[in-house]
């Protein structure tokens, strides 16, 4: 049985390149004195274009799972799915299908939100359970091998949950 839910070290992972860099930055300017002009606005359009985008995203896909608890048992072929909003049980085969939503600059290591994802697991019944990568870990890889289902890619730059 595998059980995911939001957890401290998966968003420590996904915010660690977020962070990082502009620290390492500000450190560099405050140890080196580089106080003027033709530092900081570089370091703001960094913060602006690639660290701001990556905070709305972690925080869009925290409050759509905030709380959320997906179970996956292969053993008996059951999927549930239990949130605030949602409480459903229900057997594998009944998975229409896996739509996955990648950054179109995912894997590049240029940006840091090109690391968040989401999938929509859509049901027959049209029930659609959304999953972002602050709950389970290699999503596309995980979910694939545990639902065994092909997922559908869409790229979009910036993923935001709808």
């Amino acid at each position: 049985m595998n059980v995911f839910e939001i957890t401290l070290k998966q968003q420590l992972k996904m915010l660690a390149r977020t962070i990082i860099f502009p620290i390492i930055m500000l450190l560099f300017v405050w140890y080196y004195e580089l106080f003027n002009v033709f530092v900081f606005i570089p370091l703001g359009v960094l913060l602006v274009v690639d660290t701001l985008p990556s905070i709305l995203l972690h925080i869009n896909y925290y409050k759509a799972n905030e709380g959320a608890t997906l179970i996956i048992d292969q053993n008996h072929k059951v999927l549930i799915y239990k949130s605030k909003e949602k409480f459903f049980e229900t057997s594998l085969s009944n998975i229409s299908c896996m739509c996955l939503t990648l950054s179109t600059v995912y894997n590049t290591g240029r940006h840091s939100f090109g690391q968040y994802r989401y999938c929509k697991v859509v049901l027959i019944d049209r029930t659609e359970i959304v999953i972002s990568c602050l709950m389970v870990n290699d999503l596309e890889n995980n979910l694939k091998n545990l639902l065994n289902v092909e997922p559908l890619i869409d790229r979009k730059l910036l993923c935001f949950i709808r």
